[in-house]
């Protein structure tokens, strides 16, 4: 186990110069719908929140030193300043991801963090949720939609 002091902090644009991903919209906001197999092989703490389902394949990820098997019946969760290390990317692994800065939250919406104190984004839920596929694929349409609106309809 690292010290607190030696693992890195973590930004978006981190995530985007690092994997070499093609995106210019926004160092506060990242969509992605694919899955890269180029991942960090260090601990690092996030500058962001992260939320995100695996529609195949799966990713193996430790999230404040707990080790999460992420597959097709999973959410995975993670937020700014808890420990992340991924350790497997599964070749060809899809799914979607959404990650997003506070500043950006606070961009979209003014009082998103003082009017929903009980929303995932806080500490008392996990970083697994255990997803039925009907859940599963209500989770996929709201990945997409929230891509899509924060790409093309929010403010950037």
């Amino acid at each position: 186990m690292k010290k607190k002091d030696e693992i890195k902090q973590y930004t978006i644009r981190n995530i985007i110069n690092y994997r070499k991903l093609d995106w210019s919209i926004s160092d506060e906001f990242l969509y992605l719908t694919d899955v890269p197999e180029i991942f960090e092989p260090f601990e690092m703490k996030p500058h962001y929140f992260a939320y995100g389902i695996i529609n195949s394949g799966s990713i193996t990820i430790e999230v404040d030193y707990q080790k999460f098997l992420i597959d097709e019946r999973s959410l995975l969760i993670y937020r700014p300043d808890q420990n992340v290390k991924v350790t497997k990317i599964e070749a060809g692994t899809k799914g979607m991801f959404v990650l997003f800065t506070k500043k950006f939250m606070d961009y979209l919406f003014e009082s998103f963090f003082s009017i929903a104190p009980n929303s995932f984004l806080k500490n008392k839920f996990g970083s697994k949720v255990f997803l039925s596929q009907e859940d599963h694929s209500k989770m996929n349409i709201v990945c997409t939609y929230t891509g899509f609106f924060t790409c093309f309809g929010g403010r950037q």
